[in-house]
């Protein structure tokens, strides 16, 4: 089945592309006149050249029925546009939520099988990834919904309130005394640390930055999306300014150089991500999300506005008036230099 032959049966569905309908002239009393001829076809007879098995689910598809988990990833991927993270999860728990329903079809996944899924990852998972999962795979069959290849969503039925979570809970470390072993790591890694350790951005963020995004005669770091580092929303672009401890470890630590990657080494290519699969718990014991965390910690202890330090962080506005207007550089700096008090 070649991907033109999927695309032209799409593109001309019907109801029953069984029956087939021909006209004729027949002579009736000496007179020729027009006859409708209905006749029904086998799925081999529609589809000769063909297997069984295949005839029968072009059939089914032609009549808008027998979409794969591999036609719905596809057209969610198309859609949504997912980092290759999420979409290998979601290829995952769908696969599984399948096979576990002992279904090929997403048309033949019902009720019955989405609780079939819940009540197998409740005896396996614990609450939290149980709800995640879920939410991931009625998300897909939402996308199957709006397409119009299903009438409703199976997992309407699934109450995440009865499944019980136990979210664990996070400990925030301050980096004071880690800052001491910072010299364990390679000299490329530390002012990567220093990075996120005074501007709290995520560490793809951090490890995409080019040298042209660093501004320390105008005490700026730009964050922008470029071919290698994608930002996940608008929000995610932002400007943030390079407080007191910041402006030495440049200098200090990186190249001189005026353009091009800062830390071509930590693109992974398998995943199409920046950052993804360093190890700091050996060499100085926390992980690069704990810089992130430790800003966030120290700006809510210093009672900075949470505006602000949406803007710092690049987070989405949770509120339709957060839309409107612009955090000021001053702010940002003023609420970052709650890191050194």
């Amino acid at each position: 089945m070649t991907p033109e032959l999927l695309e032209a049966i799409d593109n001309n569905q019907t109801s029953n592309p069984l029956t087939v309908t021909t006209r004729d002239f027949k002579e009736v009393d000496e007179e020729e006149v027009e006859v409708t001829v209905t006749e029904q076809l086998t799925p081999e007879e529609l589809y000769p050249r063909h297997s069984a098995e295949d005839a029968h689910r072009l059939v089914q598809r032609q009549a808008g029925k027998g979409r794969s988990a591999e036609d719905l990833l596809r057209q969610a991927i198309r859609l949504k546009q997912p980092a290759l993270t999420t979409q290998k999860g979601w290829e995952r728990y769908l696969s599984d939520a399948l096979t576990i329903a002992n279904r090929s079809f997403i048309d033949e996944f019902n009720e019955d099988d989405a609780r079939k899924y819940r009540d197998h990852l409740i005896d396996t998972l614990n609450g939290t990834t149980v709800k995640n999962r879920i939410r991931s795979v009625k998300g897909l069959f939402n996308v199957a919904k709006d397409e119009g290849w299903i009438e409703t969503n199976p997992f309407d039925c699934v109450n995440l309130k009865y499944i019980k979570a136990s979210p664990k809970a996070k400990e925030v470390r301050r980096l004071d005394e880690v800052d001491k072993s910072v010299c364990k790591l390679v000299e490329y890694q530390q002012c990567l640390y220093w990075l996120m350790r005074y501007t709290g951005t995520h560490v793809s963020e951090a490890a995409g930055l080019r040298f042209e995004d660093i501004d320390l005669a105008g005490g700026v770091i730009h964050i922008r999306a470029n071919e290698l580092r994608p930002l996940k929303n608008n929000y995610r672009t932002r400007d943030l300014p390079i407080i007191k401890p910041l402006q030495q470890k440049p200098k200090e630590l990186l190249p001189k150089q005026d353009t091009g990657h800062i830390f071509p080494g930590l693109y992974d290519e398998k995943y199409s991500r920046r950052g993804n699969g360093m190890h700091w718990q050996h060499f100085i014991d926390i992980s690069p999300k704990a810089c992130r965390d430790a800003v966030a910690t120290a700006s809510r202890d210093a009672d900075v506005n949470e505006r602000v330090l949406g803007a710092i962080l690049g987070h989405t506005p949770k509120s339709s008036t957060g839309v409107y207007g612009s955090v000021s550089m001053e702010a940002k700096q003023k609420a970052l230099e709650a890191l050194i008090k």
